[in-house]
């Protein structure tokens, strides 16, 4: 029996005189030596090829239908508009998006704040970007966890207050404290949020006169 090594990882039994079994190429052709071992896992395979036109893949990233499997892929693209295509594509999974939550860019990071399938994980963690467009972006989000939205309420920024003031998510005691901001813009957006309590509305329209 000829007893070497068959591509099925299995013994050959075929007759040692005869065998023309389709055995795995050895190291260097010499016999005895040990198989070659595949460069790839077959029980991973690896995915298929991403265009190399950057325009391409910004179309892979955009499109709703993407594989999640590609789309996370596309989430370590070197190009930053590809990764922003990533953010705004309905499909893409919460892990991703949390990934994304620490890109380097600013306006990929915003994007995942202002993503309503992100991860409450990933929107506390951007409640403190050094970033005020990611914060107001954060502070805009209707799925922002209330304990997120109290807290971007206190920000220094006026805009990102302003944001949290037109959230109709906002509890209605943090828009209570917005209607009397130092800042009219903040008072003036919460004044109009429909879930603003009458004496907010009322304070607003007092600090404005």
């Amino acid at each position: 029996m000829c007893g070497q090594l068959t591509v099925d990882g299995g013994a050959c039994r075929n007759p040692a005189r005869s065998c023309t079994a389709n055995h795995p190429t050895v190291g260097g052709g010499a016999v005895g030596a040990p198989p070659t071992v595949p460069d790839t896992d077959p029980l991973n395979p690896p995915g298929p090829l991403l265009p190399a036109d950057p325009e391409e893949r910004l179309a892979l990233a955009e499109t709703p239908s993407t594989p999640a499997g590609v789309l996370a892929r596309l989430a370590g693209d070197p190009d930053s508009l590809v990764r922003r295509g990533v953010v705004y594509n309905p499909s893409t999974p919460p892990g991703t998006l949390a990934v994304l939550a620490a890109d380097p860019d600013g306006n990929v990071r915003a994007g995942v704040a202002g993503n309503k399938a992100a991860p409450p994980e990933a929107l506390a963690a951007l409640a403190v970007d050094p970033d005020w467009q990611v914060r107001a972006s954060g502070g805009a989000n209707i799925s922002a966890p209330p304990d997120t939205l109290v807290a971007l309420a206190g920000d220094p920024h006026p805009i990102v207050r302003a944001a949290v003031a037109t959230n109709t998510s906002t509890p209605p005691d943090t828009l209570l404290v917005l209607a009397a901001d130092t800042e009219p813009q903040a008072r003036d957006v919460a004044a109009a949020n429909p879930n603003t309590p009458a004496a907010g509305r009322a304070t607003a329209g007092l600090l404005n006169g």
